[in-house]
């Protein structure tokens, strides 16, 4: 049985949906649902001279949370429910949660992912997990976010979970090439310096505080003579009348 109501009677609420009268009777009715569930988890059975939690046998199939009522291992409060409703979507909850943990733990995540970018050129006929026809709609159509390929049409979450764990693997190439293009060529980021006739003069910038006078001549001397590295030696003198 489904648990909409324990879901979304909240949201109403917010909105202004349910009245007082309705919220007072889903408030008993929620209490009710949690004392009962702490009770199953608390509950223990005993099996071949062992002790097992009834939540374990109860997700065994053919066993019903009636037939533990009906045995005494748990005792219910259902209220003056005659659908079983309340038994029921307590015996939803056990049998199912294990499904249900790993399908928040799959929305959180995604949820996280949701903004990850693509990178533009990101080869997405080389992602195993992916089947052609995904990888040839995310090619053509390149969205730019993790986000954006899971609402294209034909892929599902695992396609994106598995996306997802490949754009960071090729991030991390990419930060690694660069890194290697920047150990194999200095200069990349510092330009390198002008020598010759119409080398630009700088002006004389001292290595230590000014308030030091014995090493600003030095420092001068140092800023003028910009010496030329394939000229043999000869300084770079600054141009006239600077």
């Amino acid at each position: 049985i489904d648990n909409a109501d324990l879901r979304l009677t909240p949201r109403g609420r917010e909105v202004g949906l349910v009245d007082d009268e309705r919220w007072d009777r889903f408030r008993a009715r929620r209490a009710r649902f949690e004392r009962n569930l702490a009770g199953v988890r608390a509950a223990r059975v005993r099996e071949g001279g062992r002790t097992v939690p009834a939540a374990q046998v109860l997700r065994r199939p053919g066993v019903t949370l009636a037939s533990l009522a009906d045995r005494g291992v748990v005792t219910l409060d259902i209220g003056d429910d005659s659908t079983g409703a309340e038994r029921s979507s307590v015996e939803t909850e056990v049998k199912y949660e294990g499904y249900l943990r790993r399908q928040e733990a799959t929305i959180a995540r995604s949820a996280k992912e949701e903004g990850r970018r693509i990178p533009a050129g990101f080869p997405y006929g080389e992602v195993p997990g992916l089947s052609t026809e995904v990888a040839s709609r995310l090619g053509s159509i390149r969205p730019a976010t993790l986000g954006q390929a899971g609402r294209v049409p034909g892929v599902t979450p695992a396609a994106v979970a598995v996306l997802g764990a490949y754009v960071k693997r090729w991030r991390g190439r990419e930060a690694a090439a660069d890194g290697a293009g920047d150990r194999e060529r200095p200069d990349r980021h510092v330009p390198p310096p002008q020598v010759g006739p119409g080398a630009a003069w700088v002006p004389a910038v001292p290595s230590r505080a000014p308030g030091n006078r014995a090493s600003e001549p030095r420092a001068v001397e140092l800023a003028d003579r910009r010496f030329d590295p394939f000229g043999g030696g000869e300084p770079c003198l600054p141009p006239a009348g600077r």
